[in-house]
């Protein structure tokens, strides 16, 4: 048991540096809308520090105007349906564009 937690430990490590270097916004959330994920970037983009978004919803960290922008779509995911949705709009210090 030791070992395989060691190697899931080392993949979940590998896979962080992997999202940390991807130039747009990686997020999970599980079915009530909690991230249980978000890269640096998204960080950067709603500046915000990490443990600021695990463990919050898409409403508290993207704020009501943005979360009823994306709700549908989010909600269609999370019962299994395969989404494809851009948008393109600011980050909150207005320094670039994001598609979603």
């Amino acid at each position: 048991i030791e070992n395989r937690t060691q190697a899931l430990a080392q993949r979940e490590a590998q896979l962080r540096s992997i999202t940390n270097a991807l130039p747009v916004l990686v997020g999970q959330v599980d079915s009530k809308e909690k991230f249980t994920f978000a890269n640096e970037m998204m960080c950067k983009w709603f500046a915000m520090r990490r443990e600021d978004i695990i463990g919050y919803t898409l409403l508290e960290v993207f704020g009501s105007d943005r979360y009823q922008m994306v709700t549908g779509h989010v909600r269609r995911a999370l019962s299994g349906e395969v989404v494809n949705y851009e948008r393109t709009s600011r980050s909150l210090d207005g320094s670039g564009s994001e598609a979603t």
